[in-house]
């Protein structure tokens, strides 16, 4: 038997986020690169874990620097 630990494989959901069309942050979301990652893992995938869809689903205003990771964007 092997010590070795197994990563999960994020499984990507046939049902996306039901936020994308209101989400403002979606758009930056379909470039490739970091802001891509963040669509696959929770546009796509486990939209229940984003920060912004656990703010939008109790009908309070998502800050527009939220991040889906629950971190805040810089101010570029």
């Amino acid at each position: 038997m092997s010590d070795v630990k197994r990563t999960p494989v994020l499984q990507i959901s046939h049902d996306p986020c039901p936020q994308v069309q209101s989400c403002e942050l979606f758009p930056l979301f379909k470039s490739k690169g970091a802001a891509g990652l963040f669509k696959i893992h929770y546009c796509q995938s486990d939209y229940s874990a984003c920060a912004r869809y656990k703010i939008a689903t109790t009908g309070r205003s998502v800050p527009r620097t939220l991040l889906p990771d629950g971190s805040v964007m810089r101010p570029t």
